[in-house]
């Protein structure tokens, strides 16, 4: 899933990237890697997560490209500029990974699922104002709800019309059946991986 991620945000050499809530970094170790040249910002919400960033990126010789710092991902910093690609992470409920992580389904409320919906349309609100005029935004989860995935894609383009949905491209033909109102909804009885949603956005003024 991250792999896949990564290659439909498709980020390009010399290009600037935000990877917001970053940890522990495979995610900006690979577009490192993709891009070449450019810069990538990671960050994350606690200092402790923002040092795994910074230390998988020096461990795959990649830290001269990737800065990684503390932030809230919910909260607007203007000195951090404009980026031609800014990839949503956002932190879910993580039902879609439940079959290796059992736990997880005795973690759920009802309350908490009300509070991580509102923090991902905070935070996806709050990071498209970084997106440059066509420019990427790509909204990820690791979970196989519609209200934290297609329903806040949805809310998210009724709100800001200067964004379109774009066909998340390249899909193995393997990927076929996860397409889903323009984005991808992967179930693992369904399609044999982790279950996953990302839907790529283009910034068009």
């Amino acid at each position: 899933p991250s792999v896949l991620i990564c290659n439909i945000m498709a980020p390009k050499s010399g290009q600037r990237v935000l990877d917001c809530c970053a940890a522990p970094g495979g995610k900006s170790v690979y577009m490192a890697e993709l891009m070449q040249e450019g810069q990538i910002i990671a960050t994350d919400l606690h200092e402790h997560r923002v040092n795994l960033i910074r230390a998988n990126a020096d461990r795959c010789g990649c830290g001269g490209r990737i800065e990684a710092l503390c932030r809230d991902a919910a909260v607007y910093d203007p000195s951090l500029g404009e980026f031609d690609c800014v990839l949503v992470d956002a932190p879910c409920s993580g039902l879609g990974v439940a079959d290796a992580k059992p736990d997880i389904k005795n973690t759920v409320t009802s309350e908490g699922l009300a509070e991580l919906e509102r923090i991902q349309e905070q935070i996806l609100q709050t990071s498209a104002r970084y997106v440059a005029k066509n420019g990427t935004l790509v909204y990820s989860t690791c979970t196989i709800r519609r209200a934290e995935n297609i329903s806040q894609v949805e809310r998210f383009l009724k709100k800001n019309p200067d964004f379109e949905l774009s066909a998340p491209e390249p899909i193995p033909p393997s990927a076929e059946k996860a397409l889903c109102g323009g984005c991808l909804q992967f179930l693992p009885y369904r399609d044999g991986v982790e279950g996953f949603f990302v839907a790529k956005m283009i910034r068009k003024r």
